[in-house]
C-alpha cells in the first residue's frame, strides 16, 4: 500500500505557534537563508554521521575534500526545491531573520521508478539552544505523522528520537 501525502504546502508554514513557552514562525527558505542552511547541514552531518567515525587506525572514513564535494553536491539539488525539497524555517516571530531550526523534506517514489508519494525527512537542524523545544516536531509534523516515510541522512544524534517515531525507514538513496 502506497502512503500519499503533500510536502509542498505544509500545514505550519507562515503559522505562528508557542512552543514551551516562547512563539515560534515556521516559514519557507528564503535567499538570505541559504548559506546558513547550507553551513549547518554540512557541518553538523559530518560532524555527527558514520562518515565522521575514525578506524582503529585514526583515519577517517572518507576523505574530507571527498565528502564535502560530494556531499555539497546533494544539499545543493535538494535545497534547490521541488523535486528536491521544501526547505522549511522556525524563526522568532519578532524576527523572522534569526533563524531557530530548518528542516527539509520532500517526496520520493515507494520504489525506484515509481511516482513520488512518500514523505521523506532530508535532513533537520536546530540550535543547540533551542532543543526539546518542540521546534523539530514543528518543523517535521507533515513526514512523521505519515504512516510510511523514508530518513535520508540519519546521524548518532537523531538516532535516539528515531527509535520513539514510527513508520520511517532509512533509505538514503531517496534523493
Amino acid at each position: 500500500m502506497t502512503a500519499t501525502a503533500t510536502i509542498a504546502a505544509p500545514s505550519v508554514a507562515g503559522r505562528t505557534t508557542t512552543v514551551g513557552g516562547p512563539s515560534v514562525l515556521i516559514r519557507y527558505m528564503e535567499l538570505a537563508d541559504e548559506p546558513f542552511v547550507f553551513r549547518t547541514w554540512l557541518e553538523t552531518f559530518r560532524k555527527d554521521s558514520l562518515m565522521a567515525l575514525p578506524t582503529w587506525q585514526r583515519h577517517e572514513w572518507m576523505d574530507r575534500r571527498v565528502f564535502f564535494a560530494w556531499q555539497h553536491a546533494v544539499v545543493d539539488r535538494l535545497l534547490r526545491g521541488p523535486p528536491g525539497g521544501v526547505v522549511r524555517i522556525a524563526c522568532d516571530p519578532a524576527a523572522p531573520d534569526t533563524i531557530l531550526g530548518w528542516s527539509v523534506s520532500g517526496l520520493a517514489p515507494e520504489k525506484p521508478g515509481g511516482q513520488p508519494t512518500v514523505p521523506v525527512l532530508h535532513y533537520c537542524y536546530v540550535r543547540e539552544p533551542w532543543r526539546k523545544a518542540g521546534i523539530a516536531r514543528m518543523l517535521c509534523r507533515d513526514v512523521v505523522d505519515a504512516p510510511l516515510w523514508y530518513c535520508t541522512h540519519r546521524t548518532f544524534f537523531v538516532e535516539p528520537i528515531l527509535d520513539r517515531l514510527t513508520g520511517w525507514r532509512w533509505v538514503p538513496w531517496a534523493i
